[in-house]
């Protein structure tokens, strides 16, 4: 089934993961340069409309190193619910970006939209476990943010955004840290 693929999760002794099988590639695909900050100024155009609209909803995306030709391998994380986004290319412009985020939101209400380096979605409704507790988050932060460094600190994660739900702050993690931010109501 081309461009849809089956999931599965497992907490065996590995840990927990989801593995995602997309479409007919055989090798990895390139990782695109740059991809961390184009997602993070697609969520910060996202955050600006939910702004002006009134909309409050909280995002995780997580962004790293998962495929390995035919498929790919998201660890430290589970699948909740349906995974509608599986497998999908990644929207270019911020009207489908916002309703890509829409379609994960209203699909489960919650968990980590799992982006592969090489602009393919992998998935929604991914939780995403908390390995490093000891991260530094803001005052005002919470478990999304929480999880969002830790999985940062992952060695097949490049990076994690996270858009508040309370503030529709913006937030671009690399290596446990904030290294973007982005605040809609500032602008």
């Amino acid at each position: 089934m081309a461009g849809k693929g089956t999931r599965k999760s497992s907490g065996k002794s590995a840990g927990p993961h989801i593995d995602y099988m997309c479409g007919d590639e055989t090798t990895a695909p390139s990782i695109i340069d740059g991809l961390e900050q184009y997602l993070f100024a697609l969520a910060s155009e996202v955050s600006k409309r939910w702004c002006r609209q009134g909309k409050a909803d909280g995002v995780l995306m997580v962004l790293g190193n998962f495929r390995k030709g035919k498929t790919a391998r998201a660890t430290g994380m589970r699948q909740l619910g349906t995974n509608p986004l599986e497998c999908t290319p990644l929207q270019a412009d911020s009207p489908e970006f916002a309703e890509m985020l829409d379609i994960a939101k209203d699909a489960f209400g919650d968990g980590a939209v799992v982006v592969d380096a090489g602009g393919r979605v992998l998935g929604s409704g991914a939780y995403v476990v908390v390995e490093h507790p000891e991260a530094k988050i803001p005052d005002e932060a919470g478990s999304r943010h929480l999880a969002a460094a830790s999985a940062s600190l992952r060695p097949d994660t490049v990076a994690t955004i996270t858009i508040s739900e309370e503030t529709g702050r913006v937030r671009l993690f690399q290596d446990g840290k904030v290294v973007s931010y982005f605040d809609p109501r500032a602008t």
